[in-house]
């Protein structure tokens, strides 16, 4: 018995090469095609907030100047933030 049935011919291997590049480039054209869009659209898909449920839970202080950047931990359970230099 011939390892036939474990060895992929070279033409195979070829062409489902060329058929993950083809699939690899029409994915990236449709993010792209996500990616190029104007706020107004993005801004049509998502839903109206309702300002009547948003209300301050805790203030932070520490920061003597305007507060530039701040993101949350993975875990949700700390915040970061950055500010201008006071003085």
């Amino acid at each position: 018995m011939e390892n036939d049935s474990k060895d992929c011919p070279v033409e195979t291997i070829e062409s489902l090469t060329k058929e993950a590049e083809a699939l690899k480039k029409k994915l990236e054209d449709e993010r792209q095609k996500l990616n190029d869009v104007t706020l107004a659209t993005v801004a049509d898909r998502l839903d109206i907030i309702n300002y009547m449920n948003i209300k301050p839970r805790r203030t932070l202080k520490g920061h003597q100047a305007k507060v530039l950047c701040s993101d949350w931990s993975p875990d949700k359970r700390h915040i970061v933030s950055s500010s201008q230099r006071a003085g």
